[in-house]
Order: structure tokens, then C-alpha cells, then sequence
């Protein structure tokens, strides 16, 4: 099986990554690891957010049927 992991980015967020002059002050202290490869993404309307599955050989192996967890980021803010 594969060693996936899913990102959640919210509506909100993801509008505000792509308003043009829009700045986000914040720095990643706990992201993807080096070298992690995206594999699909889709959006999920039910949640609001555009989601991305990422492969990296560093997560445990997914079972069958097993449902793929969720990767969440930390962030502080940027000084």
C-alpha cells in the first residue's frame, strides 16, 4: 500500500494565498518533509477546503481500506 498523508487548506485561506497584494506573515515550524510528493488534490465542499495527498516513505504504510490521515502544519507568526 502507499504511505499518504492529506493537507486541508481552508476556503478562507486558500482565497487569501491568491488575492493579489495579499500578505500572510507566518513561518512553518512543523510542515512536509523534505521531499514529500503530491499525488492528487480535489476540493471538498463539505469541509470548505482544498485538500492535497502527499507520499513520503518516512509515514507508516496504509492499510487496506485504512483511511488516509490528515497532515496538519504548524505556524507562528513571522517576525
Amino acid at each position: 500500500m502507499a504511505r499518504l498523508k492529506t493537507l486541508m487548506v481552508s476556503q478562507w485561506l486558500w482565497e487569501r494565498l491568491n488575492i493579489e497584494g495579499s500578505e500572510i506573515h507566518v513561518r512553518c515550524v512543523k510542515g512536509l518533509p523534505a521531499g514529500a510528493e503530491m499525488v492528487n488534490s480535489f476540493y471538498d465542499g463539505d469541509r470548505g477546503c482544498v485538500c492535497f495527498t502527499y507520499r513520503h516513505e518516512s509515514w507508516p504504510d496504509l492499510q487496506e481500506a485504512e483511511i488516509i490521515q490528515r497532515f496538519t502544519p504548524e505556524f507562528e507568526e513571522a517576525k
